[in-house]
């Protein structure tokens, strides 16, 4: 099988946030990291509208109708899942309307005849070549249903070159889930951490499988 150079693991919430919250001393205050982590925060941005601040393990990105969590390192996923809950038990009137659960990976090909060899297959060429010149694969996205569960979503998967390596190949798994419910009607997490908690770890051994056979088939 191929080898993985880099991966990285992202949980996206959208709904209704407070930036001003989310700041790293709040989160040490409430015991959901270590103080010493709160006081050690690399911090991107605090305003009204936008916070970001990293941790040596997760990056923590909120904006009024999103945040995400995302780390490069994927032994992390339980520290991941556990502070999302945690989190959002603490502060369960803040409505969520929908989830993503998502995995990356890059890889690089052989060669160069491997690399559009890679491209070749997933999208041929040979209806291209007679209207266009020289045509070349840029983003494949594959948009399928979930067989493994009863939520409302989908899972895509994107597949692209890598810009910032040689023969490089970027795959993207976004898992996403939905409330059954009118997005007016929702006025607490409680829906999306009981889908989060009863699927990420399935979620996450799904993306890793499309991963996997993808790097041996491709």
């Amino acid at each position: 099988m191929r080898k993985i150079d880099k991966e990285a693991i992202s949980v996206v919430l959208i709904g209704k946030f407070n930036p001003a919250i989310f700041q790293p001393l709040w989160f040490s205050s409430e015991q959901l990291i270590r103080k010493s982590e709160g006081e050690e925060a690399k911090i991107e941005l605090i305003h009204p509208d936008a916070t970001i601040f990293a941790l040596d393990w997760i990056r923590i990105e909120v904006l009024h109708e999103r945040i995400v969590f995302s780390s490069l390192h994927d032994e992390h996923e339980e520290l991941i899942a556990d502070l999302i809950l945690n989190t959002f038990r603490l502060l369960r009137h803040t409505p969520i309307f929908k989830l993503g659960i998502n995995k990356e990976v890059v890889f690089t090909a052989e060669n160069e005849k491997d690399w559009h060899k890679i491209g070749n297959t997933l999208a041929p060429k040979t209806i291209w070549n007679s209207i266009v010149k020289n045509p070349g694969m840029n983003s494949l996205t594959i948009q399928s249903e979930r067989d493994a569960d009863i939520h409302k979503g989908y899972i895509r998967t994107k597949v692209e070159p890598y810009s910032q390596s040689k023969y490089g190949v970027l795959i993207k798994i976004n898992d996403h889930y939905e409330i059954d419910i009118k997005k007016d009607e929702i006025v607490n997490s409680d829906e999306i951490l009981k889908i989060f908690e009863n699927e990420w770890r399935n979620s996450l051994e799904k993306s890793t499988s499309i991963i996997k056979y993808l790097m041996e088939n491709l």
